[in-house]
C-alpha cells in the first residue's frame, strides 16, 4: 500500500539506506579512535626516546668523569656508546618512516 504516494518497497530501500549510513558513520568515528590512539603512541615513545638520550648522555658524561680512566677504557665505553647512539638513531628514524610532517 503506498504511503505519501512511495510504494513499500521503496520505503524498505530508503530503511536500508539510512541504516547503511548509520553503520559507516559509526564506522568512521571508531578509525577516527584509532588513529587519535596512534598519534598519542607516537608521542609517547618521542618523548621516551628523547629521555633515553638525555639518560644516556648523562650516563656516558659520569664515566668520562671517572678518575682512573684509562685510553684503552675510555675507547671501549666510546665504542658502546657509540653504538647506543646508533640504536637510537634508528628507532627515531623508524618513528618517521610514514608519520606525516606537522603543518
Amino acid at each position: 500500500m503506498p504511503y505519501y504516494g512511495f510504494k513499500s518497497e521503496v520505503l524498505a530501500r530508503l530503511d536500508t539506506i539510512i541504516a547503511n549510513q548509520v553503520a559507516l558513520a559509526g564506522q568512521m568515528v571508531m578509525e577516527m579512535a584509532t588513529l587519535d590512539e596512534i598519534v598519542s603512541k607516537v608521542e609517547e615513545e618521542k618523548t621516551l626516546v628523547g629521555g633515553l638520550q638525555t639518560f644516556v648522555q648523562g650516563l656516558k658524561d659520569q664515566i668520562a668523569a671517572l678518575p682512573s680512566m684509562t685510553p684503552a677504557m675510555q675507547a671501549q665505553i666510546d665504542q658502546v656508546f657509540t653504538a647506543v647512539s646508533a640504536n637510537s638513531k634508528a628507532i627515531a628514524d623508524a618513528m618517521v618512516v610514514n608519520t606525516p610532517p606537522v603543518a
